[in-house]
């Protein structure tokens, strides 16, 4: 998409990505550079409450539920400066970790970088991939940033998947006929490619059959971890700030599944206490 001097507030077009070409100000040259993409989803549907629900006409007010992320530390940044990130067992973390993680987030439910027409991951092209990976390297910066691009691919790969697999919880399984559930469109996607998603996806004989086995495998579980968004790597670098010294396996099992000061599992709290 190319802006050009006559382009006016109104007609300014809200860019999706990267690679827009500036004008540098000087009307016999001209330069291409990235223009960032906004550190704000933007939602396909609308939202969940309506204008007509008001508390004083005596409605009963709809449960607020989880917003588009809006990466705030991101859009307070100048142009042209980034985030310093580090990587620990090859995923995002220190200080920054939190802001990363929600920014990959935006990345992957953005169609416009990340295509929904695909069954799994791998799928997805190389084009695509760079798109994406141009809109990373936007916000953030490491002296390794490159040797990290494919770990942080699979970091987006896993965050994606996470993804569908709540669609499919909240939006398919929860329906009883294939015109509910393609009536329940997911925000983030438009009605074509959730109808293609469903079908082609989620519907599908063999995606059924390992949604089942996996269902299967999570009534086995025992313990549930309670550490809201924190992953386990950052978990590991806040006890070994805290300690002093790399965390024992215990030490951090008892993070991650703690609750209050204690694992309510009472075999896994008796194997796992510190004192």
């Amino acid at each position: 998409m190319v802006m050009t001097e006559n382009t006016t507030e109104n007609q300014r077009p809200v860019n999706q990505g990267v690679g827009v070409t500036r004008n540098n100000g000087d009307m016999n040259t001209s330069r291409t550079s990235v223009v960032r993409p906004p550190p704000v989803e933007e939602v396909v549907m609308a939202e969940n409450t309506t204008e007509n629900q008001q508390p004083d006409q005596g409605v009963t007010k709809e449960r607020k539920k989880r917003g588009r992320t809006i990466c705030k530390q991101l859009i307070n940044l100048k142009p042209g400066q980034k985030l310093p990130i580090i990587f620990k067992n090859r995923r995002g973390a220190g200080p920054n970790g939190s802001v990363w993680s929600s920014y990959l987030g935006t990345i992957i439910r953005n169609s416009q970088m990340c295509p929904v027409r695909v069954k799994d991951w791998d799928e997805i092209g190389r084009e695509e991939l760079e798109h994406m990976w141009a809109a990373v390297k936007e916000y953030f910066t490491n002296p390794d940033m490159e040797s990290a691009k494919e770990d942080v691919f699979d970091h987006m790969n896993e965050m994606w998947r996470t993804w569908r697999s709540k669609m499919n919880c909240k939006h398919v399984k929860v329906r009883d006929n294939l015109e509910d559930i393609l009536g329940d469109v997911p925000r983030f996607l438009n009605k074509e490619d959730w109808e293609w998603v469903v079908k082609e996806k989620f519907l599908s004989k063999e995606f059924l059959e390992i949604s089942k086995r996996n269902e299967e495998n999570i009534a086995k579980k025992t313990m549930n971890q309670h550490s809201g968004r924190k992953p386990v790597r950052q978990i590991g670098l806040d006890l070994t700030e805290k300690l002093g010294r790399a965390p024992t396996v215990a030490e951090l099992v008892f993070d991650t599944y703690k609750e209050g000061d204690i694992i309510k599992d009472v075999a896994a709290n008796a194997r796992h206490v510190i004192t």
